[in-house]
């Protein structure tokens, strides 16, 4: 029963579920397949967040479809100063749409690559719940959208798929293919990433990770979708020349 547990307690509780004790990430061995199951949770505080059931049934909603838009397979703490005034009509209407426009509005907002790296920063963290992203230059350098005395050498690789999108929710899969990359994001204390190419046809310009510490992150279609889409406008502005390193 979670409904007494204050906010540290809970945060506790759920990174014990997801993360150490995998009761809410977790593969199944079944004859046929092996699903990988996960769940989104919402959670609010009997009496501090609300006092009666209607009310903290109403919260928890909130924060359930909350966490369902923000790439599921996580739980949202029902927070006052940040979810107040979420609506789940909106939140369930909430499409690719705003998201982009979104990104689009901070990313014309900035001049120069990591500064449109790090502009759209907090509006992946907050539509896609994404903590770190990471842009590699065409030398093989790799900087942090949040860190920016982050620079380390990766070196130059390609990706082993024909695809200008790779993921991975086992890190080590990257190891085979770049070695010194595996090592940077390991250091970083990633389990799980998606790496897109920026680049033109047969031109590379460089890449864009977002790597997560959630261990067997699935990652979603729309969110995929938002980083190509940014990895190819960064592409253009490099071939253009509108946007320097």
């Amino acid at each position: 029963n979670l409904e007494s547990f204050e906010y540290d307690e809970k945060k506790v509780f759920f990174e014990e579920m997801y993360v150490n004790k995998h009761v809410f990430r977790k593969n199944y061995d079944m004859d046929i397949c092996n699903p990988f199951i996960t769940a989104t949770v919402g959670s609010a505080t009997y009496p501090s967040d609300a006092d009666n059931y209607e009310e903290l049934f109403e919260l928890i909603d909130k924060t359930l479809y909350r966490g369902k838009s923000k790439g599921r397979n996580c739980y949202i703490i029902y927070v006052e100063s940040k979810h107040k005034d979420l609506e789940i009509k909106k939140l369930a209407k909430h499409g690719i749409f705003t998201s982009m426009h979104e990104l689009i509005m901070q990313y014309e907002s900035a001049s120069g690559i990591m500064n449109k790296v790090s502009a759209i920063m907090p509006v992946l963290t907050d539509e896609f719940n994404l903590q770190q992203l990471y842009y590699i230059d065409s030398k093989g350098i790799m900087k942090s959208a949040i860190d920016r005395s982050v620079e380390e050498d990766v070196g130059l690789f390609s990706l082993p798929t024909d695809d200008d999108l790779y993921t991975v929710n086992v890190l080590p899969q990257i190891k085979e293919f770049s070695p010194k990359l595996y090592t940077a994001l390991k250091s970083k204390e990633a389990d799980s990433a998606m790496i897109v190419r920026i680049g033109i046809v047969a031109d590379t310009y460089g890449y864009l990770i977002c790597a997560e510490q959630r261990k067997q992150r699935i990652w979603q279609e729309d969110e995929c979708g938002i980083v190509y889409f940014l990895a190819k406008l960064l592409a253009s502005d490099i071939k253009n020349g509108q946007s320097k390193e």
